[in-house]
């Protein structure tokens, strides 16, 4: 009986953690609210560059972009402040993929709370908007 009362116990234990660990992932999207990632194309026309964004947990797979589009998706940060996502970018018949992150909680958490707004130049310059300031910030490919 004792035994029984030990594995009971243990079972509502075990219980108790999954729900708390299901509503700290509810109340995580009022917390870090959903960020709208995008990825623009600025080059010139006829110029297209493919795109493979991805966590260490999701691939979203490879993208065409073509001149003045965008590829967009979206994310939640975590309660860590660990979320880093990252793209790879190809222009045209090149071999060479660049590489930058699109976001990572600990630069972007204010820089870009709702929308992450990256777009390529026609000089294949990458350039962020920054939400609290208004401005495109230079940034170079990793």
């Amino acid at each position: 009986m004792v035994q029984f009362m030990r594995s009971m116990k243990t079972y509502i234990i075990g219980c108790i953690i999954l729900v708390l660990f299901a509503l700290n992932l509810e109340v995580n999207h009022a917390v870090h609210p959903v960020v709208n990632a995008h990825v623009m194309n600025d080059l010139s026309p006829n110029e297209v560059f493919t795109v493979n964004c991805k966590s260490n947990l999701v691939n979203l797979g490879f993208h065409d972009v073509e001149f003045n589009k965008e590829y967009n998706f979206l994310l939640v940060p975590n309660d860590f402040g660990t979320t880093l996502y990252e793209c790879n970018v190809k222009f045209g018949d090149e071999k060479d993929w660049r590489r930058f992150s699109v976001y990572d909680q600990r630069r972007d958490l204010e820089r870009c709370a709702a929308n992450c707004r990256w777009k390529i130049s026609d000089q294949r310059v990458l350039f962020g908007f920054d939400e609290v300031t208004g401005y495109w910030d230079y940034f170079r490919w990793l």
